[in-house]
């Protein structure tokens, strides 16, 4: 993503599929300097898209799931999450302008959900994470609550979606977003990803 995105986080402008994506980037980071990266997989936007997007067509048209090439890195993804027990952390954009927050826990078999508005669980999201899962576990997900903060404005959905996905990895490191600061939680995130890319040019 072009860097001239990360203007979005010093505004009160809604934040793009580009801005979740280097804020998940960064909490990727995170989760390596903690030593915490195994216990739990975090996908971008591209994979939540695809994912609803190949349930929509195996409604219309059965998707042969464990053979079609083109949705490989659904396969591969699951595979590697239940294969040790782990958790899968997902970021999904609902009604053309809402962001909410995942996190499936394939060892205990929930699946948690956040939406910082409060609404009820978007039957899309629910029925494409469980039918995806169910290729790979024969026991249904049930659903809980991820802890998230409740945003005040209409412009946070994204910022509290990652940082309810952090805290829920990270408790004690990641705390919840303060909703009467949303100016303070955007500039740390924005520093957290500055630091992510400023490492990454460290390493090469």
């Amino acid at each position: 993503d072009s860097v001239t995105s990360l203007s979005h986080f010093m505004t009160d402008k809604w934040l793009t599929n580009g801005n979740i994506n280097q804020m998940l980037a960064a909490l990727r980071r995170k989760l390596t300097s903690e030593g915490v990266e195994h216990t739990i997989t975090i996908v971008g936007t591209t994979f939540t898209h695809l994912l609803t997007q190949t349930y929509t067509k195996n409604l219309q048209s059965d998707v042969d799931y464990h053979n079609n090439k083109h949705i490989e890195w659904l396969r591969s993804v699951a595979a590697d999450v239940v294969s040790h027990s782990g958790k899968v952390g997902l970021v999904f954009h609902i009604r053309s302008n809402h962001w909410v927050g995942l996190v499936v826990d394939t060892k205990y078999d929930d699946v948690y959900w956040c939406d910082s508005l409060g609404y009820e669980p978007d039957e899309l999201v629910l029925l494409s994470v469980r039918w995806w899962m169910s290729h790979h576990r024969p026991t249904s997900l049930r659903l809980r609550e991820l802890t998230c903060t409740r945003q005040r404005d209409t412009i946070s959905c994204g910022l509290m979606a990652c940082n309810a996905i952090g805290h829920h990895v990270l408790p004690g490191s990641i705390p919840l977003a303060d909703a009467n600061d949303v100016a303070v939680e955007r500039l740390r995130a924005l520093i957290s990803i500055v630091d992510y890319h400023c490492n990454k040019v460290r390493l090469l």
